[in-house]
C-alpha cells in the first residue's frame, strides 16, 4: 500500500495560502505579532494552553476554541464526562446519541490533558445485539479498541466494493481516513467499543463540524480496498527508512492486544517491553503498547503531554509530578478497562504494577513515533530517572502496596 501520508499541517498551510488569494493583506500590529510569536513558541514546546489570540475563532486548542463552544452545545443533548480518568469503560454510563445512532459515553479529558495537550475526541459506543452504528465517513483519524462482545466493520472506499473486518473483545484497529464504515454487533449481548479520534483538531481548524463529514475526497494512498488491509503487518526496519530498531510496524488490525508479541525494551525498566504501530496510514494518531511484569515498576520519565493510556491487563497506579515539585505529586489508581490521561508535557510520571499478572497498556497519542533511529541505547527516547537516582519514597510506597495485594517484589537492589 502506497503511503504518501497527508499531514494536517500541510492541509492547514494550504488553507492559509488559498485564503491569502481572496483576503486583502493587512500589516499586523506589534501587539498582534507578539501574540502570534507567543502562540508559536507555546506550540513548539508542546504547551497549547494559549489564552490569547487574534480572534476567538483562531484558537484550535484550549478554552475559547470552536470545539470548546461546540462541546457546550453538545451538553444540551448529551452528558459529557470531563475528567482525567475513567475507572471502568465497561460500566461508564451511556446515553443515546442521534449522530451515531447508538448509546455513547462522550469523554473529554480535562485538567491534565485538555488545556496543555493535543485534544482528542473519546467515545465509548454501546451497540445492541444485531444493531449497528450509522454508516459514516469523516476527515479525521480514528482508532478503536473492542472492549466487549464481537462483531464486524464494513469498510468501503468510494466506488469500490464493501470489505468486512471481523473482530472480538481485545481487537484494535483503525478505520481509514474518509472511507465509509459501519460497525455491527453479531453477538447476543450488547458490545462496547472505545473510539479515539482527532476530530477536535480538524473541526477546530475549519471552525465547522459539518465540513469533516461532507468531503468526497478519496485517500487511496491510505486505503484502496486492498485484499490484505486487515492482514498487513510490515516492520519499518525492513523498509529502507533508516529505522534501526525492530519495534515499529505498519499495521491496520490487531486481533488481540493481550496476545500480540512485544519487543523487549529493558532500558525503560525491569522486564519492560514495547511495540509501536502506525495504524491505517495515520500520521496524527500514533499508538504503542507497553508491558511490565509482576512485582516491578517502570522508570520515571517525561515527554510531551497528551497520551491516553488504556489498561489492557493488570492493575496498579501511576504517579505524576512537575519537575522540581515531587512533594506535590498526584497519584491515579487504575485497573483493566481503565482510561487515564498522562499529565501535561514534561511532567514526570511513573507506572507501577501491583497485580499478580503482567500489566499491559495501550498508549494513544498525537505526533510521530519516538526514537525511530534508536540503536539500543537512549537514542530518541524520552528523559528518564534511573532507579538508583529516584526519590526513596517511590520504592517504599511500592513495597507497601505489594504487601496489600500479595504480589512479590521483583525489583533489583541498587
Amino acid at each position: 500500500m502506497v503511503r504518501k501520508w497527508v499531514k494536517v499541517s500541510v492541509l492547514l498551510l494550504s488553507l492559509t495560502l488559498v485564503m491569502g488569494f481572496f483576503l486583502p493583506l493587512q500589516e499586523p500590529s506589534p501587539e498582534e505579532l507578539e501574540k502570534i510569536k507567543q502562540q508559536y513558541e507555546n506550540q513548539l514546546r508542546g504547551n497549547v494552553e494559549v489564552q490569547g489570540s487574534l480572534s476567538e475563532g483562531d484558537l484550535v486548542y484550549g478554552e475559547g476554541s470552536y470545539y470548546d463552544r461546540w462541546i457546550e452545545r453538545l451538553k444540551q443533548e448529551l452528558p459529557v464526562i470531563e475528567d482525567y480518568q475513567v475507572e471502568d469503560l465497561l460500566t461508564v454510563p451511556v446515553h443515546f446519541w442521534e449522530h451515531m445512532g447508538v448509546p455513547v459515553a462522550y469523554i473529554r479529558f480535562t485538567d491534565f490533558a485538555r488545556k496543555r495537550a493535543l485534544q482528542r475526541e473519546i467515545l465509548v459506543l454501546e451497540i445492541p445485539p444485531g444493531g449497528s452504528v450509522k454508516r459514516h465517513r469523516h476527515l479525521y483519524e480514528e482508532v478503536q479498541v473492542v472492549l466487549s462482545g464481537k462483531g464486524y466493520t464494513e469498510l468501503q472506499q468510494e466506488g469500490r466494493r464493501v470489505q468486512r473486518l471481523d473482530w472480538q473483545q481485545g481487537s484494535f484497529f483503525a478505520t481509514p481516513l474518509n472511507a465509509w464504515h459501519q460497525h455491527f454487533n453479531s453477538g447476543n449481548t450488547p458490545l462496547r467499543i472505545l473510539m479515539v479520534t482527532t476530530a477536535p483538531v480538524m473541526i477546530g481548524a475549519f471552525g465547522n463540524r459539518e465540513v469533516a463529514y461532507s468531503s468526497n475526497y478519496v485517500f487511496r494512498d491510505r486505503y484502496n480496498s486492498e485484499e490484505d488491509f486487515a492482514r498487513e503487518n510490515v516492520n519499518l526496519k525492513t523498509q529502507n527508512l533508516g529505522v534501526q530498531t525492530d519495534r515499529y510496524w505498519y499495521r491496520n488490525f490487531v486481533s488481540d492486544l493481550k496476545q500480540v508479541a512485544i519487543t523487549p525494551r529493558p532500558y525503560r525498566g525491569v522486564g519492560a517491553g514495547q511495540i509501536e504501530w502506525l495504524m491505517g496510514g495515520n500520521n496524527v494518531l500514533v499508538t504503542h503498547m507497553s508491558e511490565f511484569p509482576v512485582g516491578v515498576y517502570r522508570k520515571g520519565h517525561q515527554h510531551g503531554g497528551g497520551p491516553l493510556l488504556f489498561i489492557v491487563s493488570g492493575h496498579g497506579y501511576s504517579v505524576f509530578w512537575e519537575d522540581g515539585k515531587f512533594e506535590d505529586r498526584k497519584r491515579v489508581n487504575w485497573r483493566t478497562g481503565s482510561l487515564v490521561a498522562v499529565p501535561p508535557g514534561l511532567w514526570y510520571h511513573q507506572h507501577f504494577n501491583t497485580s499478580t499478572e503482567t500489566v499491559r497498556y495501550l498508549a494513544i497519542r498525537g505526533g510521530t513515533p519516538r526514537g525511530m533511529n534508536e540503536d539500543g541505547g537512549n537514542g530518541g527516547s524520552p528523559p528518564q530517572i534511573d532507579y538508583k537516582d529516584e526519590d526513596p519514597r517511590i520504592r517504599a510506597e511500592f513495597v507497601a502496596e505489594l504487601k496489600k495485594s500479595g504480589a512479590p517484589l521483583r525489583m533489583p537492589e541498587f
